[in-house]
């Protein structure tokens, strides 16, 4: 199974959050824990990397965190690439 997961920052100007997206490895780590069947992960933190990266591959799954900060971003990227 491919599972990728985004923790989206803005990058126009400046980064918004420069921290590692933890939370959301830690949700793959988590699946790995429970699934019997072998997960390849990716984490995203750079909307570019992911936007390239889907050019290219689609994941099985795809989850988003949701911030206040970011939650208009993950969705607007998240529905450009679905169409």
């Amino acid at each position: 199974m491919n599972v990728w997961m985004a923790d989206l920052t803005y990058t126009q100007q400046t980064i918004s959050s420069d921290v590692f997206p933890a939370a959301v490895a830690g949700m793959i780590e988590y699946a790995q824990n429970i699934l019997d069947a072998p997960i390849i992960a990716k984490v995203f933190k750079f909307p570019e990397n992911l936007s390239n990266a889907l050019e290219n591959e689609r994941p099985d799954i795809i989850g988003f965190s949701n911030y206040i900060w970011n939650c208009n971003l993950g969705l607007n990227l998240a529905k450009n690439k679905s169409q």
